[in-house]
């Protein structure tokens, strides 16, 4: 998917669906969006190598099922803003 072909909406109003990132997550129902390693590389912007670097260490949060490595996307979400507040305030 091309970059400029995404939808960045982000609302705090209660929407069928919610744009992060150009993955969707859908509120009206409140069912979990699980991401791949792909995406969630895409979505921060590093290689996939780097996101199963991170699972090793057990620095981002994740799931498996079976041998697959699954993201939460409210998960994701979450750790990245409070890596953004920890790097703000100097720790």
């Amino acid at each position: 998917m091309m970059q400029d072909q995404r939808m960045y909406q982000v609302t705090a109003a209660p929407v069928a669906a919610c744009y992060i990132w150009g993955f969707a997550m859908d509120k009206a129902g409140m069912s979990p969006t699980f991401l791949t390693v792909e995406e969630v590389a895409e979505m921060l912007r590093v290689s996939p190598r780097s996101v199963y670097d991170w699972v090793s260490q057990g620095i981002i949060p994740h799931r498996k099922a079976g041998r697959r490595t699954i993201f939460l996307l409210s998960e994701i979400l979450e750790w990245t803003a409070n890596c953004r507040t920890n790097a703000n305030s100097g720790k």
